[in-house]
């Protein structure tokens, strides 16, 4: 048995040698000026570098979107609604182009949401695509992630994510965190 977990530990090093961990995430608060919705967000994400072209990770993301009611139409006693959304997103990241500190690569990923209404019942959405990104080192184990955009089909009921095929390459896809590897 001894000779066994030893075996397993030298096949796991010998796998994972150049391989390491990173975590970060990103955070996001917003109010529109002229009909005061706010949304808040903050998405932790780790993940795992395989290699220095392949990459697998995860987002676990919580959303906070509170909408006023129109003051004519609002009914007595109600503030607005307040949507509260859950995600999980794995990805694998596929590294295109490493040019010095900057990289561009390619994240395939398949998210999955469920978003909350206090009026309403739970609303599950889902989408498989991919976003491009660029990865700038910031030092030798911190580093800046930017993703702009989106290709792919989503499938949603009024929920996190807007339902079609295609790409969006608007600011509601644009979105940047820091990140450590260790």
């Amino acid at each position: 048995m001894r000779k066994f977990i030893l075996t397993l530990f030298a096949l796991l090093f010998a796998l994972t040698g150049s391989a390491q961990f990173y975590a970060g995430g990103r955070l996001g608060w917003w109010r529109d000026g002229e009909t005061h919705h706010k949304r808040f967000s903050i998405q932790p994400e780790v993940g795992y570098e395989w290699n220095d072209c392949l990459s697998f990770g995860a987002v676990i993301g919580y959303y906070k979107d509170r909408t006023p009611l129109v003051k004519e139409s609002m009914p007595a006693g109600e503030a607005g609604t307040v949507t509260n959304s859950f995600e999980f997103a794995p990805y694998v990241r596929y590294n295109v182009l490493k040019a010095g500190p900057v990289c561009l690569f390619v994240d395939g990923t398949v998210s999955f949401a469920s978003s909350k209404t206090s009026s309403q019942k739970s609303r599950n959405s889902f989408r498989i695509g991919a976003r491009p990104g660029v990865s700038v080192a910031l030092g030798k184990d911190f580093y800046a992630v930017a993703h702009a955009g989106f290709v792919g089909y989503a499938e949603s009921k009024a929920g996190l994510y807007r339902a079609g095929v295609g790409f969006d390459l608007s600011g509601n896809e644009l979105t940047a965190g820091l990140f450590y590897r260790f």
